[in-house]
């Protein structure tokens, strides 16, 4: 599956009313010093800018499509606190493990890390971690996520 593929079936779960734009930058010594993802909120669209790092580029797109997912339902202003942050990572988590537990061969070995424990989580979200070093807090809302989301029925 491309990412654009899994792209559209995020948006589709998520059911975003707007799909925002996505830019996938190269990793340049200005991005080893930024966020591996960024979504930015416009009036009437939103964008989401990417740096290229192979192993979590799916995880990275999820998170931030996440992001936009609580933008669009969130009843007050939105802020990105450490709230939203475990949210996203939670989402994240869940949709990566969902390609994990339909992979062929090496059809998602760009998409899906060999390790899950290997993707940086936010720093808001890194505090304690279970043996597989994914913050608890993540590890409870992905599960929460796999029922919310029916992610079992989108196993292919």
């Amino acid at each position: 599956m491309t990412l654009e593929e899994e792209y559209g079936k995020i948006c589709s779960t998520l059911k975003l009313k707007r799909h925002p734009s996505v830019y996938i930058e190269g990793k340049t010594d200005y991005y080893y010093r930024q966020p591996d993802g960024v979504i930015i909120y416009k009036r009437h669209y939103s964008a989401i800018f990417l740096a290229y790092i192979e192993s979590d580029l799916l995880f990275n797109l999820a998170h931030e499509l996440y992001h936009e997912y609580q933008h669009e339902n969130e009843k007050s202003l939105f802020r990105n606190d450490e709230q939203h942050e475990i949210e996203a990572d939670g989402f994240a988590l869940a949709w990566v493990e969902l390609r994990g537990k339909n992979t062929v061969g090496n059809n998602y070995k760009s998409f899906y890390p060999q390790k899950v424990g290997h993707i940086y989580f936010s720093e808001k979200t890194a505090t304690t971690r279970n043996k597989d070093g994914i913050p608890i807090a993540v590890r409870v809302k992905a599960d929460e996520y796999w029922t919310k989301f029916h992610l079992e029925s989108k196993i292919e």
